[in-house]
């Protein structure tokens, strides 16, 4: 090699690292409005739930992840990263010892557990979503803390190709003409996606009208099913659980007068977490619901012998607890 060639080789190197160098400090602001400095690109982050980890992982920033919640699955990275806990019981002890240079959470995790790790001197990104806008928002947010920015809008622009093109056959459709749909994720009890929920602004998207009202998962009668009259029935839960709660629906002589039952409009989703976690896949969901709602999909069938998904309970206790901290009182989305 000659003494031009490293010399310019040199050059090039340092030009890398000072381009590198200049991405940081960054300031970003969360979902309460807190402004927060990222002095160096982290190289330990800890993930406090299931869609911040796929989130993570897609924008690039995978190798960085040190810690995860005892429910994440995905990708199958996760599964040789340490667990912090499941989302709603964090261990922080476990936190700490992993020593992280940013703690990336969620609202779900209940203001006690992100106070805490404040007040231990942790760097915390809390992230919130409702809808579309504010998921691909928070994948931008975390392409900026993570250095991988040019990532993060590639993949939010992918996604929002996705979105307009189900929006542009769908926007047009009068409220009129949208088809009433019940989207549930448990029979009995019943609880279901109100409004401010993802799968209410995702059924919009799709051309569909939501029936329920209430804000968030609300637990309803099923008397105020049959009133509303859905034209379709969409059923998701954690793994299999889908498969149970339609066979409940199949099986039920009340609801059985609804469009749906008499019109055989009763799906189940694939997969709970393509809807459910406000992450990069959603779009997949969307294209499934938007699916149902257009009708393309033929009636799914449920197995003759689902059986209750374990632990169901406890999830259903998460959902509530996870719609009493998105409204706790004392701190204020942007």
């Amino acid at each position: 090699m000659t003494k031009t060639s490293h010399t310019l080789i040199l050059i090039m190197a340092a030009l890398l690292l000072t381009h590198c160098a200049a991405a940081f400090p960054v300031t970003v602001t969360d979902c309460y409005g807190n402004n927060i400095t990222i002095r160096e690109q982290p190289q330990r982050i800890v993930s406090l739930i299931p869609s911040n980890t796929e989130i993570l992982f897609a924008v690039g920033a995978g190798d960085t992840v040190v810690g995860v919640t005892s429910v994440d699955n995905y990708p199958p990275e996760v599964e040789n990263i340490t667990k912090i806990g499941g989302y709603a019981n964090i261990d922080i002890e476990s936190i700490l010892d992993l020593e992280p240079d940013v703690v990336l959470a969620y609202t779900a995790n209940g203001n006690d557990v992100l106070d805490a790790l404040k007040r231990l001197g942790l760097t915390v990104i809390t992230l919130d979503s409702t809808d579309m806008a504010s998921i691909l928002d928070n994948i931008e947010l975390v392409g900026t803390v993570t250095g991988h920015e040019e990532e993060a809008s590639a993949l939010t622009t992918n996604m929002t190709a996705v979105v307009e093109d189900i929006s542009s056959k769908t926007a047009s459709i009068p409220e009129n003409e949208r088809p009433g749909v019940l989207f549930l994720v448990s029979f009995d009890p019943m609880y279901v996606a109100g409004k401010d929920s993802f799968p209410d602004s995702f059924i919009r998207l799709a051309g569909g009208r939501n029936i329920i009202k209430a804000e968030k998962w609300p637990q309803i009668a099923l008397e105020e099913v049959v009133d509303q009259n859905p034209q379709i029935i969409i059923c998701s839960g954690m793994g299999t659980y889908g498969n149970t709660i339609m066979q409940q629906v199949m099986n039920n002589s009340i609801i059985a007068g609804t469009d749906a039952m008499m019109n055989q409009q009763v799906y189940v989703m694939s997969d709970s977490n393509l809807i459910e976690r406000p992450g990069p896949r959603v779009v997949q969901g969307l294209e499934e619901i938007y699916g149902y709602i257009s009708l393309e999909q033929t009636p799914a069938e449920a197995p003759a012998s689902a059986n209750t998904a374990p632990g169901f309970t406890s999830w259903i206790t998460v959902f509530m607890a996870v719609a009493a901290v998105i409204t706790h009182k004392g701190h204020k989305k942007t």
